[in-house]
């Protein structure tokens, strides 16, 4: 697959302050500021979530959305998948498992070190998903969850390198926060403040509007497979008040407990087309 080296950053964590949301009208886009998102910042999210390593990627392997994404959309067995924004590699960890031919990258060195410590020989690189670190057309899939709404100058520049590390007839499965309609009411209504934060925050992430996300991946050549929301019970924790203890509850569980994560899935399920906190789409180059 072409890897090159990896880097090295400063492993210094900087605090990690609450979020503020604000309508950008210029934009048509919801914006999240408190902290900027870095190599740093990750570290210390995925220190937080996977305080054990072992555990997470074990309970990776559990996730049926994935295998259920890879089994439909990945073009051949024969096909090296990429997850571009692993994380600590749970996924990466959960497909070797199945015998398919699997890399993941990530920004965060300290991140990526930590699970080696854990899983030594599992494809891992460091790198940018603006620039990814592969030779062209390398993948016939690129999972990308939750990383193109961190960049302050867009999108564009991870959808391009997810083009062009894709093979002709590869697919691009991408995942980010989404403009719901519960939270295009709420814009109409006015519950979001409008404009850039007056203390200089930084931004956090965007929540985009995925008719924009498909235009601008239609733009480089992509075709549209597949569009919906996913996450329901986040985004009522985001955006209901009064239902945001029971979902909080819900949404950050980590039973292994069949019938409790039969009902959690039906109720995402169900909540998605109106109040997904995220929406999928995957693309075909």
């Amino acid at each position: 697959m072409g890897i090159r080296p990896l880097f090295v950053e400063n492993a210094t964590v900087p605090p990690r302050p609450g979020h503020e949301v604000r309508f950008l009208p210029a934009l048509g886009r919801l914006a999240y500021y408190g902290e900027a998102s870095t190599p740093r910042t990750w570290q210390t999210h995925w220190e937080v979530e996977s305080f054990d390593v072992a555990r997470s990627l074990a309970f990776a392997a559990t996730d049926r959305y994935t295998r259920s994404l890879v089994d439909s959309f990945l073009p051949s067995p024969r096909d090296a998948v990429l997850e571009a924004g692993c994380g600590i590699g749970g996924h990466v960890h959960a497909l070797r498992g199945r015998g398919l031919r699997v890399a993941g990258v990530d920004w965060s060195f300290a991140t990526l070190a930590r699970t080696r410590r854990t899983a030594p020989d599992l494809p891992l690189c460091a790198g940018d998903v603006r620039t990814l670190p592969f030779r062209d057309g390398a993948f016939g899939l690129v999972l990308s969850f939750g990383v193109i709404e961190h960049f302050p100058e867009g999108f564009a520049a991870p959808l391009r390198e997810s083009a062009r590390v894709l093979r002709p007839g590869g697919r691009l499965a991408v995942t980010f926060p989404a403009l719901n309609p519960l939270r295009r009411l709420r814009i109409r209504l006015g519950r979001y403040p409008e404009g850039e934060p007056t203390d200089d925050r930084p931004l956090y992430q965007y929540v985009l509007d995925p008719p924009e996300v498909v235009r601008a991946a239609e733009g480089i050549g992509f075709r549209l497979l597949r569009a919906r929301g996913r996450n329901g019970l986040k985004g009522i924790r985001e955006d209901v008040a009064f239902l945001r203890p029971l979902a909080d509850r819900l949404v950050s569980s980590r039973s292994t407990f069949l019938p409790f994560r039969a009902v959690k899935h039906l109720l995402d399920l169900l909540l998605a087309p109106v109040c997904g906190h995220m929406a999928e789409l995957v693309f075909e180059r």
